[in-house]
């Protein structure tokens, strides 16, 4: 048996020993192996006899969970048996069921940790939560809080914050803290004294602070809030241009966090940088790894949106020619997708959109309105190969004008219009863009649908 003071400071030990004759429990002594000058003295007293425990093979055993409302098991959870000093001395994994059970256990204090299970959870909602948490906004407790602290400060503050949406976006793929939270009481010293202990442990993935986590196989994969994504508008491109490309919402919501995920099935397209269009002073974070673009945003306020509404602006390059198979550049990956207001509840059937890119050769191109028929908001893109005089302009059915829209000079490229719903009766219409250019004319039209 050893007396091991790891402070700075010195301290008053209660020794029990087996000897009567045993001089080190006479004198005043230093016990670190490390640097026995700078750390401090173990000043003994109290010391009583005691008899010799036998080194009995004890067990500890139940089952592990996780801290969601569905409390789900977790499987193949590597847990350790750790000495005084830190060190693994036994080693064992969960069960299918998320049972465990060390069976080599001696008298004395024990401490416990585990690891290596699928660890997931961590987005912009945590971030929020660890926020309004330091901000005194809505303080944490219990195991939420020790999960929280994932920088291993003893403190939650911004910088947990800012780890926690890193995680998401695959910037780093560890905490200081480690993968799994454990409430401390629950694996640190715990005694044993002859006899087996039955206990039934609970965890948090570091940083999943609101437990959003579903460690369970059969939760995989799965679109649990039906958030969606649609490619509806074209955007027509080249090699060599550089386009803003929006990601909009079409729902009426108010958000608080955004966590989005993409896979990128384009290699042609180069995305230079992506800026929020929900307000300032709201941190931003995203990363393209491995052919999967992250965004992660909070804000300690609600931000409304309404249909239409861009969230976030792509900038993007187009690096070389695309072909058909390119089009559909974007897929979402839902499960690991969550928007969520300021209670940090998720926001079910999101329906999102982005351009679908097509190919441009130097042509003119008028875009067919999306959505349509619309009821509130509608956008046309079109796309001039030269500057030149462009004019939008909407008629009845019998040609007659009714709203122009524009008529303004513009450069080449791409370019969209909002139209609002509220600025015509109910109806079927034609829009048509009429663009005069440097060395052409060019005129085209498309139907479109208006509904009360």
């Amino acid at each position: 048996y050893d007396i091991y003071n790891d402070g700075w400071n010195s301290i008053d030990a209660r020794y029990n020993f087996f000897n009567t004759l045993d001089p080190v429990l006479l004198e005043e002594r230093i016990y670190d192996v490390n640097d026995e000058a700078a750390k401090g003295l173990v000043n003994i007293s109290n010391y009583t006899v005691t008899g010799i425990y036998p080194m009995d093979n004890l067990q500890m055993h139940g089952s592990i969970k996780y801290g969601n409302t569905q409390q789900s098991p977790i499987a193949n959870l590597d847990l350790y048996r750790l000495d005084y000093t830190n060190q693994i001395v036994e080693t064992i994994s969960s069960t299918a069921a998320g049972n465990y059970s060390f069976n080599t256990i001696h008298n004395g204090y024990h401490k416990f940790d585990g690891s290596n299970a699928d660890f997931g959870g961590v987005n912009s909602t945590d971030a929020l939560l660890i926020m309004q948490h330091f901000t005194n906004l809505n303080p944490l407790n219990g195991l939420n809080l020790d999960a929280a602290d994932v920088n291993a400060s003893n403190t939650v503050n911004s910088t947990d914050a800012l780890f926690a949406m890193k995680r998401f976006a695959n910037l780093i793929d560890t905490f200081p803290a480690g993968s799994w939270c454990f409430l401390s009481d629950s694996i640190q010293n715990i005694r044993f004294y002859h006899d087996s202990i039955n206990t039934n442990l609970t965890t948090l993935c570091y940083g999943d602070v609101n437990a959003s986590f579903n460690p369970s196989p059969a939760a995989k994969g799965l679109n649990e809030h039906n958030i969606q994504l649609h490619l509806n508008t074209e955007l027509w491109c080249e090699k060599g241009m550089e386009l803003e490309i929006p990601i909009s919402i079409q729902n009426h919501t108010e958000l608080a966090a955004v966590s989005l995920a993409f896979d990128i099935n384009c290699r042609n397209i180069e995305i230079v940088n992506i800026q929020s269009v929900l307000g300032e002073n709201a941190p931003l974070v995203w990363n393209v790894s491995n052919d999967q673009l992250f965004i992660s945003w909070f804000k300690l306020e609600e931000v409304k949106v309404t249909p239409g509404d861009a969230l976030f602006k792509l900038q993007v390059r187009v690096t070389s020619e695309l072909d058909n198979q390119q089009m559909n550049w974007i897929e979402l990956n839902p499960a690991r997708c969550e928007l969520t207001g300021l209670a940090a509840l998720p926001i079910a059937n999101i329906k999102l959109e982005v351009p679908h890119l097509q190919q441009q050769l130097g042509g003119f191109y008028l875009g067919q309105n999306m959505p349509n028929p619309f009821k509130e908001y509608s956008t046309i893109n079109y796309y001039i190969p030269e500057a030149g005089q462009t004019m939008l302009s909407i008629c009845d059915l019998f040609g007659k004008k009714v709203m122009q829209l524009q008529n303004i000079y513009q450069e080449s490229g791409n370019y969209s219009f909002t139209i609002k719903a509220n600025d015509l009766p109910a109806g079927v219409y034609i829009y048509k863009l009429l663009f005069e250019g440097e060395t052409m004319n060019l005129l085209d039209a498309k139907r479109m649908t208006i509904q009360k």
